[in-house]
């Protein structure tokens, strides 16, 4: 197994002390993406499925913590590599607003993915409109579509349940929904009927910057 530090530890040491290879991942992604790049002195950026980790590796050797692995303020006093963690997972969407790009908290389809799922999405990206910048929010994005899920339509009211007659098994823009209920979407229901896992967003993601 290996340790928060990258040094390799054995299964009989980890099963007294497990504690040693708490960020054990993040020290693997670290070692690995060096040996990859053909690097021994790097920075690499490991995004995964809830969180990011940065860290950095010098001639061949990870930077060390001097306080040891910190966790939700906690100091655990185990030698670790330096690294930084924030809870941006690889769906994370991102998205802006008043000039600012926003990260999360909801999580959406990535792009990439959804352009494998769903063929005709590079089309529609490719068509897609520049939208006013004062109206841009969490679902008015230039890079965001909706697509039912396969979950049974129970307890909706009359706005949601006609939103959602409007969204199908293809991703679905907001121009495009503007277009076939001649009106403004609303956000709050389109959020109603996210919550309820009834439409499932497709949007700009970390993964999609990595590729």
């Amino acid at each position: 197994m290996l340790k928060c530090d990258g040094s390799v530890y054995n299964l009989e040491d980890a099963l007294e002390k497990p504690i040693e290879t708490i960020f054990s991942g993040p020290a693997a992604s670290l070692l690995g993406a060096s040996y990859l790049a053909k690097l021994d002195t790097c920075a690499a950026i490991d995004v995964g499925g809830t969180s990011t980790d940065v860290s950095a590796i010098y001639q061949g050797v990870p930077e060390i913590s001097d306080s040891g692995s910190v966790v939700g303020g906690w100091k655990t006093r185990v030698r670790a590599m330096k690294m930084e963690t924030s809870a941006t997972g690889g769906d994370s969407h991102v998205w802006i607003t008043d000039g600012k790009v926003k990260i999360g908290p909801r999580r959406v389809i990535p792009l990439c993915v959804a352009a494998v799922e769903y063929p005709g999405l590079l089309q529609k990206l490719s068509h897609m409109k520049p939208l006013p910048r004062k109206s841009l929010d969490e679902n008015y994005q230039p890079t965001k579509f909706f697509v039912r899920t396969g979950y049974a339509c129970n307890g909706l009211n009359n706005e949601e349940a006609e939103m959602l007659q409007h969204i199908g098994s293809d991703p679905i823009s907001i121009h495009e929904l503007y277009t076939s209920m001649h009106a403004m979407p609303s956000g709050k229901i389109i959020d109603s009927l996210i919550k309820k896992r009834l439409v499932q967003a497709i949007g700009f993601t970390p993964t999609d910057a990595l590729h």
